[in-house]
């Protein structure tokens, strides 16, 4: 017992290093919380360690009839940052299936369909998607820092930082329980502005044919 004491005392700095760096992996092994996050950030600062805490963000969508354009709207934000996408499928009962183009999405598990097919709200307007949002929120907020609720037509655009996590650690959204964005531009379909200049050819060559005849 003497030697044991013996051994402590003069090896008493190095034990004091060892308690230390034990509490330190266990602030940051609960760091999601955001006490305990804020003293981490503030010991790494003092030891002088690059400290990063990597926000876990998922998405949640309703969509109905986006078959065409849902598989480049997933890997767009998977190439953001987003860790899950939550998909509400509110397509009519025999309309068109996520499954069938978004397969490999749907088994890596980056992709969750959830089934609101034919689901109309008793016939309010924006009932479909207050419910989906609502419903993602309540099953999943207590597994993400944040949850994103984008249209299937909405794509955020990061002009400054590479990925989502980067962006929302900013120190501008420290103490940020919501984000909302009003700054938005609008594109066209494509496919609106084809069918557009073709109705408008349409019109001018029915024109010059009457003015010839």
């Amino acid at each position: 017992m003497i030697k044991f004491y013996r051994i402590i005392k003069n090896n008493i700095n190095i034990l004091y290093i060892l308690l230390f760096l034990f509490i330190y992996i266990i602030l940051i092994s609960v760091s999601k919380l955001n006490i305990i996050k804020s003293i981490s950030e503030k010991i790494s600062k003092y030891i002088n360690i690059n400290y990063f805490y990597e926000s876990k963000v998922c998405l949640c969508l309703i969509a109905k009839k986006e078959n065409l354009y849902i598989k480049h709207f997933l890997e767009y934000y998977r190439k953001l940052g987003f860790k899950k996408i939550f998909l509400y499928d509110n397509n009519d009962i025999n309309d068109e299936k996520f499954e069938d183009v978004i397969k490999n999405e749907i088994n890596s598990g980056f992709v969750s369909i959830i089934n609101y097919r034919g689901f109309r709200g008793n016939g309010k307007m924006g009932a479909q998607q207050m419910n989906a949002y609502y419903d993602c929120y309540k099953k999943n907020n207590l597994f993400y820092d944040w949850i994103a609720f984008f249209d299937a037509d909405e794509y955020l655009v990061l002009y400054k930082d590479k990925n989502i996590q980067k962006f929302l650690t900013s120190s501008r959204y420290k103490n940020c329980e919501i984000i909302r964005y009003i700054k938005t531009r609008i594109y066209q379909d494509l496919h609106f502005v084809i069918l557009i200049i073709g109705l408008f050819l349409m019109i001018i060559i029915n024109w010059s044919l009457r003015i010839n005849l």
